[in-house]
């Protein structure tokens, strides 16, 4: 188990054996493997990686949009990850 796709890297990382991770978004499950012969990209509920991956960081940030929209339920915030 994992809560996110950098801890399961983390896991990976402080793992001896471990080369290479797979995160499952839905399940929260982390997967650790000592090798990867191939990656399917069509699988949009995983997040993989080699344990050499740089722990991501996400700046959130809220914009307003100042164009007027025809359509009122438009909504003129949006988050930029």
């Amino acid at each position: 188990m994992a809560q996110d796709n950098n801890e399961c890297l983390s896991k990976c990382q402080e793992t001896k054996r471990c080369e290479w991770y797979s995160f499952q978004n839905s399940k929260l499950t982390c997967f650790l493997l000592q090798n990867c012969p191939t990656l399917n990209e069509e699988l949009d509920d995983f997040t993989s990686g080699q344990k050499s991956c740089q722990l991501s960081t996400t700046t959130e940030m809220t914009t307003i949009s100042t164009t007027p929209s025809p359509d009122k339920d438009f909504s003129k915030s949006t988050k930029i990850v």
